[in-house]
């Protein structure tokens, strides 16, 4: 794919094909340049993973994706960074797929930038605002909490530009 500034790994665990592993790939690094240009970012190390299921801790309901940060991961010796894992859930649907890693790399551009920020006790932040420990519920409430609106708002505009940039008819 040439030089690009994140370090990211893309597999599949549910027999996806290898043009769509590439699509993913050339979405994953359109959109975290596209972030990068509302709010600067450093380099983002992580894995994006397409699998057959995801299921919410909260309500154990299949969800289209999700993000895991691993703080202070070591890289390349004694560096420390954060390294990112978001699992995709395989759809028929590539544009829903698409989507919905948009939705979770802006979960990461937001734990990168500062406004989104978890504790080991498992306590939300957002933006310096306490939402509590664990505030997803697996009710339609976690829609409405503040990184969540943002990241639904932002996967859209990403998405549609993505696909304009890279495909004629839309």
């Amino acid at each position: 794919m040439g030089k690009t500034r994140h370090v990211l790994s893309i597999r599949s665990e549910s027999g996806l094909k290898v043009e769509d592993i590439e699509l993913i790939e050339v979405a994953a690094h359109f959109f975290l340049k596209e972030l990068d240009k509302i709010k600067p970012i450093d380099r983002i190390y992580g894995e994006i993973i397409v699998v057959d299921q995801i299921l919410s801790e909260a309500a154990n309901e299949p969800l289209s994706g999700d993000m895991m940060e691993i703080k202070d991961y070591y890289l390349d010796g004694d560096k420390k960074k954060n390294y990112y894992v978001c699992r995709l859930a395989d759809y028929i649907n590539s544009a829903e797929t698409i989507r919905t890693l948009a939705h979770e790399l802006v979960h990461v551009w937001q734990t990168e930038n500062g406004s989104l920020r978890t504790t080991s006790e498992n306590e939300w932040f957002w933006k310096g605002k306490s939402f509590g420990v664990n505030p997803y519920k697996g009710t339609d409430d976690d829609f409405l909490l503040p990184w969540e609106k943002e990241a639904d708002i932002l996967d859209l505009k990403l998405t549609r530009k993505f696909y304009r940039k890279y495909f004629s008819n839309w």
